[in-house]
């Protein structure tokens, strides 16, 4: 999950929505870390049972814009404070 805030906003630094959530954040604040961190990994858990893989899963939660080699990198690039 922390590839993907990375990913998706720079780890929070590039605006509100933390984990790039849409449509599936259905009423979840998505500028707050623990509500938006849940519903990204339940969103990625219904992605994964319905495409079969985590990669599968992260090329649809992104739109196609990156995969799981990218989230991995980041995750390993993360900041030690934010």
């Amino acid at each position: 999950m922390w590839g993907i805030a990375g990913a998706e906003s720079t780890w929070g630094r590039g605006g509100d929505n933390i984990f790039g959530l849409l449509d599936a954040a259905g009423d979840a604040d998505t500028s707050d870390w623990e509500e938006s961190s849940m519903q990204a990994a339940y969103t990625m858990s219904g992605l994964k049972k319905a495409y079969g893989s985590w990669g599968a899963a992260m090329r649809h939660y992104s739109g196609f814009n990156y995969g799981l080699n990218h989230v991995k990198e980041l995750y390993r690039q993360q900041p030690t404070t934010i």
